[in-house]
């Protein structure tokens, strides 16, 4: 499978994964509380699912790829996004920001995947919790998302 077919299956599951009851939340307390990043995060259940345990050597090489991209890129939008919430007259600019965000994703996303090189073949799924706790999640979030991840299978 090449790298955007790869990419592309990564944003639909994540998509489905993050939508699931108490996901996004999760996630976002993830990101806002402990400084993770959500693509990271859901990279690991992703591969977990295609038989690819990331180990942390993997997870180092996708957060170092993909920092700088979203230190200029994402978090500069989501900060835009979050300033204009509530200011009269601003919601079309910050709806059109919201997309801008939600590429700016799912262009973090086809990062990460290149970013861990060559992929083996899809094999049987395997738990997300090693990687999960590599990435500095804590277990009880980590076995909330390997849950919602297996059940969404």
């Amino acid at each position: 499978m090449d790298v955007a077919t790869r990419a592309a299956a990564f944003w639909a599951e994540a998509a489905a994964l993050y939508a699931r009851p108490g996901m996004a939340e999760l996630c976002l307390e993830l990101q806002d509380h402990l400084g993770l990043d959500v693509n990271t995060v859901l990279l690991c259940c992703f591969s977990a699912s295609r038989g690819r345990g990331l180990e942390p050597w993997d997870l180092s090489r996708a957060v170092i790829t993909l920092a700088p991209w979203r230190a200029q890129v994402v978090e500069p939008l989501r900060t835009l996004r979050r300033g204009l919430k509530g200011m009269t007259g601003a919601e079309p600019t910050r709806q059109a920001i919201a997309a801008a965000e939600l590429e700016a994703e799912r262009r973090a996303q086809a990062i990460l995947v290149e970013a861990l090189g060559p992929w083996p073949p899809d094999g049987p799924p395997v738990s997300p919790l090693p990687a999960l706790a590599a990435l500095g999640v804590p277990p009880r979030a980590a076995e909330r998302l390997a849950q919602a991840a297996q059940d969404g299978r």
